[in-house]
């Protein structure tokens, strides 16, 4: 099995020129792995799933949208409650999600708009046959003492 890793590296330099004022906050910039943007290419991971969807029209108070739909997040994951890859988009009404590895994969989608992001669409599953297996942490090893 052959896997290729893709990675951005941002450099981070601080400097100061001053020394901070006793007891002075400030702000320091954090970073979540999907930043780094790294990414696994499994060549065997072939399964693809064809999303769909129906801008939503209304708010939370079944009132007409007061602003436009400005994005679309596409979120993935191997359970229905942990959905953990985002995919975001633009405005569309489908998608298809590529390189999938076998195994039973969830979909949820949200809208965007100026008041915020909405709550997960239903969530619907595939579930993909064939391939490689969806990557999984590894047993615990067995530990024998004497």
């Amino acid at each position: 099995m052959i896997f290729t890793i893709l990675a951005v590296c941002l450099p981070l330099s601080l400097t100061w020129n001053r020394a901070p004022a006793p007891f002075e906050w400030f702000e320091v910039p954090t970073f979540m792995i999907s930043d780094v943007m790294a990414q696994i290419t499994d060549p065997t991971c072939v399964g693809t799933a064809s999303l769909d969807w129906t801008l939503p029209t209304l708010d939370t108070d079944g009132l007409p949208l007061g602003s436009p739909i400005t994005d679309i997040n596409v979120y993935i994951g191997v359970s229905p409650t942990v959905l953990n890859q985002v995919i975001p988009l633009g405005v569309t009404t489908n998608y298809i999600v590529d390189q999938l590895c076998t195994g039973l994969h969830y979909f949820a989608v949200t809208a965007t708009n100026l008041e915020g992001e909405s709550a997960w669409s239903n969530v619907a599953s595939k579930d993909i046959i064939g391939g490689s297996p969806i990557p999984k942490e590894p047993l615990p090893p067995v530990l024998t003492v004497t």
